[in-house]
């Protein structure tokens, strides 16, 4: 009987600790965010350019016909094969300058374990001289997973 009660016991502790919300530092949550981040960030440093390409030429036409149509990130892959080379350099300037975001200084705002989500504030770091403040909510999905929004001030 004390078995069946301790297994009981643990069993309840288990389904327990996966209803509660996800903490804002998890590596699931902060790998999730700098994903979000990086899609952010690029469309940021490419709404200028974006404003600025020739829609003559069919490479940057493809790239003005994907963005105003889906407001959506063109494909940079796409974007490397302009035959303009200010939007290559552009392309290669934005890879590197997003290819190692971290996210440091996370602060848990607010936790509702009953909605599984937490509210988060934090800093992501493009380089030694530039961080960014962000604030982003982690939930889980009534799935077990988990799901960022990611808002970039």
């Amino acid at each position: 009987m004390r078995k069946c009660l301790l297994v009981l016991c643990c069993l309840m502790l288990s389904v327990a600790g996966c209803a509660k919300s996800p903490s804002c530092s998890n590596a699931a949550v902060k790998q999730k965010v700098i994903e979000t981040s990086k899609g952010l960030l690029m469309m940021k440093m490419f709404a200028p350019l974006i404003f600025s390409l020739n829609d003559k030429d069919p490479a940057d036409q493809a790239i003005l016909t994907s963005y105003g149509l889906n407001h959506q990130l063109p494909d940079i892959n796409v974007m490397k094969q302009s035959k303009t080379p200010a939007i290559v350099g552009y392309c290669k300037d934005v890879e590197s300058k997003t290819a190692n975001l971290t996210i440091e200084s996370i602060r848990t705002v607010s936790k509702d374990d009953t909605a599984k989500k937490c509210n988060c504030e934090a800093d992501v770091v493009v380089d030694k001289d530039t961080k960014l403040p962000i604030v982003y909510s982690a939930q889980k999905t009534d799935d077990g997973e988990i799901r960022v929004e990611v808002n970039m001030h």
